[in-house]
């Protein structure tokens, strides 16, 4: 029954994946590849680790895709303190009306708001919180998580909510190109990271594809804008808010 059970999950899950693959085409260049079976794991991540901003101020196109229901374009802020572990997120229209906002922190969501065609899809606060999570936040895995070298690859895997997370390294400069979620050996969710920007010597992605398999959705985001934070506060002050 078990073995049933998880069959009939995992050809949901799959059709899902060709669902939404078949949404759009990857509006971002793949990584160029590499042989990396000589390169050693532990410069790997420390070049990566080392260009990875602590703070994060980004205005960015965002499109939201649901299987069997259609997608929402949006513009979005996305600040972001990796070290304190916070983000604020908000989305606007393309005629400037403000879609959803999200605060929140390690103890969960702190603020939320949302209307229009977004309003109506679920628990888009939390949604949009988990993405942020895992699209922004713990890029380099923990120490304890084992290597795995393929011919045009590093990963490294480490148990993670249940399940067991894989972050892949691979490219010319060895940077993250994909994250994916495994829980009972089914995948769960990925997001992957494309075209990466180097502003002021940090590293920052500048095209990034998350799916989750189990809610039949997708977000792209490219990154228009990076922000310094007085930036950021002159355009706040010049827009009124």
């Amino acid at each position: 029954m078990r073995g049933m059970r998880l069959l009939r999950a995992a050809a949901a899950i799959l059709a899902l994946v060709l669902a939404l693959a078949g949404c759009a085409a990857l509006p971002f260049e793949e990584h160029r590849r590499v042989p990396m079976a000589n390169m050693d794991p532990e410069g790997v991540l420390e070049a990566f680790s080392g260009a990875l901003p602590e703070r994060i101020n980004l205005l960015s196109s965002l499109v939201f895709r649901y299987t069997f229901i259609g997608k929402v374009a949006v513009l979005g802020t996305v600040e972001a303190d990796i070290k304190g572990r916070w983000f604020s997120v908000a989305g606007i229209s393309p005629l400037g009306v403000k879609l959803f906002s999200v605060e929140a922190d390690e103890s969960g969501i702190k603020d939320r708001f949302a209307m229009g065609p977004l309003a109506g899809k679920g628990d888009l606060a939390g949604a949009v919180a988990g993405d942020i999570w895992r699209i922004y936040f713990d890029l380099v895995p923990s120490p304890g998580a084992s290597v795995r070298k393929r011919k045009n690859s590093i990963e490294f895997v480490e148990a993670f909510g249940g399940g067991f997370l894989v972050h892949v390294f691979a490219g010319p400069e060895g940077n993250l190109v994909m994250k994916k979620f495994y829980r009972r050996g089914v995948l769960r969710w990925k997001v992957g990271y494309y075209e990466y920007i180097k502003e002021g010597g940090l590293l920052y992605p500048g095209g990034i594809v998350l799916t989750d398999m189990e809610s039949g959705y997708q977000l792209t985001a490219r990154t228009k804008k990076i922000y310094g934070r007085e930036n950021r506060e002159t355009e706040r002050r010049q827009q009124g808010h």
